[in-house]
């Protein structure tokens, strides 16, 4: 069972000694602000909103059309917000639609690292199970780490286009990249992102295995 994390200002502060520019624990309905910038998600009255369900506790993200916007937030992020070039994303999720792809919080150029909506190295809705699922992706010049549930799951090469220098841009948004998202639900309670490369052991304190 994932132990939850309250949104206290000392765990506030502490995620931002470790690199954290994006914190959106998403508790309760309403509840849109990134609690590192104090900006709220704004919705673009482009595709569907996000809705909150009662039964899940959790907010159901909606895939917006293709290179269509629904949300976004004014984080002032720059190159000078990702120094060393790295990025770490974690997401705490779980699977509504039955098939499509899942990854629609984006940055930059519709670049799909906005996020990290992945089980077992797929984004592909229809290979997903039905359990609350952690997800962490870390990524440097050096290669990319793929952590599944508190585990290592694969180790890739390095994909320059998915590092802060090859965004485009410094935007994050809920947006879509890819046609398969139009109309595709995840439910989503926590997205955290990271300036630097993150180790195992914390990445598992902040999705609460330790």
């Amino acid at each position: 069972m994932k132990r939850e994390h309250t949104t206290t200002q000392s765990y506030i502060d502490w995620l931002k000694s470790i690199g954290c520019v994006l914190y959106l624990p998403l508790t309760q309905d309403g509840d849109l602000q990134d609690r590192i910038s104090g900006a709220s998600l704004q919705y673009t009255n482009s595709g569907t909103r996000a809705y909150w369900d009662n039964n899940e506790g959790m907010y159901v993200f909606v895939g917006p059309s293709y290179h269509t916007q629904s949300y976004t937030l004014a984080n002032s992020w720059s190159a000078a917000t990702f120094p060393d070039n790295e990025v770490s994303v974690l997401t705490t999720f779980k699977k509504k639609s039955a098939n499509g792809n899942g990854t629609f919080m984006c940055v930059g150029n519709y670049t799909a690292i906005g996020n990290a909506t992945m089980q077992a190295g797929t984004s592909n809705i229809a290979s997903w199970n039905n359990s609350l699922y952690n997800c962490a992706y870390t990524l440097s010049s050096a290669g990319r780490w793929l952590y599944d549930n508190g585990a290592l799951f694969a180790t890739y090469g390095a994909y320059a286009p998915y590092l802060p220098q090859g965004w485009g841009g410094y935007n994050w948004y809920v947006g879509s990249y890819n046609s398969n998202n139009n109309g595709r639900e995840v439910y989503i309670k926590e997205t955290l992102m990271f300036n630097k490369v993150l180790d195992l052991q914390t990445i598992r304190k902040i999705q609460g295995y330790e």
